[in-house]
């Protein structure tokens, strides 16, 4: 026996085992799945690997020097014993990794027990699970295929366990099932069939090293989802934040415009008492939402918002609406801060004209907001409104949040323009938006 010997039997297996022990090192900062319980394995399988060559080791002693067989029996019924014994343990720990309720390890670690009890019979005599000639020829007793049996019940704990476990579809299942039928033609090999050569320590390697893979697959995978789920988080937090803004602003102008109206004009008054019940209704509602919105309940809110003001402007406010296109999705509450800023900041007391359109520009939608006043440029060059208001940035930013959308604004002496941009293969409405 030399180490020589020893490597070249095991070529393939020790190939294996180091490509596994080097991903492992390589992913030793990742939390992969029970790490430790694949260092285990690797052990388990070494000394496999040493007990099935010390055991072939004596097989052939018998050929090279024939007055030792009786020797080398005795010598390879342990070996051959100890390695029966410990094959079912590999897969064992495989299963134990995944268990999805740790009270059922026990139950889990039963087969194995029973296997080792029928096995460790070979000890004392018994030729129940297997026997030699008295030329060193190996051949099966009754219950040499308990250890196939055990190791078929692991195998199909793994494939179930796994299945429930990472609740893959189809296609990511075909690694488990790939697996499964690996080990089930190298058994069916060695113990049924009874092949000459042994490849099973290979092919368990084999499998251990595609597994570990399976389960790093799976780690990285959950690693992405549960980032993009915080992001999501993140971004809807923030959006909360920045609607949040803009509630207090909306009803403090509205309710200074109905209580100046009451001092001059009741039934007007109560005319826009109506139109403010309406509008709230609407708003509340849109604040509420956190997908996208159709375009012309977005259009009718800042309407609403409009007729309102127009009640304290009367003949200063002149309005306009170039609608070419309204089939599209818009982020709530985006369309009508706008327009405020626009009365307040655009054409200020004054008044003025304020004009909306839309149209469609290449693959965007194009939503402007237009006002013929200087106010911008000459009071306010931020254009933002002041206090709690929700500001431009903040409009911007939900834009992108919701729907990958911009603000831009350009201010002259001739008045300022609002351009929304939006994505058409986001927010364009066809047969398919609502399906």
């Amino acid at each position: 026996m030399s180490f020589a010997d020893y490597f070249s039997y095991n070529y393939m297996t020790l190939m294996t085992l180091s490509g596994l022990v080097l991903l492992m090192f390589v992913n030793r900062n990742a939390k992969i799945p029970a790490s430790s319980c694949f260092r285990a394995g690797i052990i388990l399988l070494l000394a496999i690997t040493v007990s099935d060559y010390i055991g072939n080791y004596y097989k052939f002693l018998t050929v090279t020097d024939p007055d030792m067989t009786p020797f080398a029996i005795e010598r390879r019924y342990i070996w051959d014993t100890i390695s029966y014994i410990i094959r079912p343990v590999i897969i064992l720990i495989e299963v134990l990794v995944i268990l999805p309720d740790k009270k059922y390890k026990y139950l889990c670690i039963l087969p194995v027990v029973v296997n080792g009890i029928i096995y460790s019979t070979r000890f004392f005599g018994s030729d129940l699970t297997f026997g030699l000639g008295e030329d060193n020829i190996f051949y099966g007793g009754p219950l040499h295929i308990t250890v196939f049996v055990v190791q078929l019940i692991y195998l199909l704990l793994l494939l179930i366990f796994s299945l429930i476990s990472f609740k893959q579809n189809a296609r990511q299942s075909i690694m488990i099932f790939g697996i499964l039928a690996q080990a089930v033609i190298a058994a069916l090999g060695e113990y049924v069939f009874q092949y000459d050569y042994d490849l099973s320590a290979q092919v368990t390697a084999f499998c251990i090293l595609e597994y570990y893979m399976y389960l790093t697959a799976v780690y990285q995978r959950e690693i992405r989802e549960t980032a993009l789920e915080k992001e999501r988080d993140s971004a809807r937090n923030e959006l909360l934040v920045l609607k949040n803004q803009i509630q207090p602003h909306f009803i403090y102008n509205t309710l200074s415009i109905i209580r100046s109206l009451i001092n001059t004009d009741k039934t007007k008054a109560a005319d826009c008492l109506d139109d403010f019940t309406q509008y709230l209704r609407t708003h509340i509602g849109a604040l509420k939402k956190t997908s996208l919105i159709p375009f012309e309940d977005e259009l009718e809110n800042a309407k609403l918002y409009l007729s309102l003001v127009q009640v304290d402007y009367e003949d200063r406010l002149k309005l306009e609406f170039d609608i070419g296109v309204s089939e599209f999705l818009i982020p709530p509450l985006t369309l009508e801060p706008l327009v405020e800023n626009a009365v307040k900041h655009g054409i200020g007391w004054g008044g003025g004209a304020i004009t909306v359109r839309t149209f469609t520009d290449g693959e965007r939608i194009v939503v402007q907001i237009n006002d013929d006043g200087s106010k911008s440029a000459d009071e306010d060059a931020e254009f933002e409104l002041p206090h709690n208001g929700i500001g431009i940035e903040n409009t911007r930013k939900r834009l992108q949040l919701q729907c990958g959308g911009t603000l831009e604004i350009e201010i002259t002496d001739h008045g300022t323009t609002a351009e929304i941009g939006l994505p058409r293969k986001v927010c364009e409405i066809n047969e398919y938006t609502y399906s």
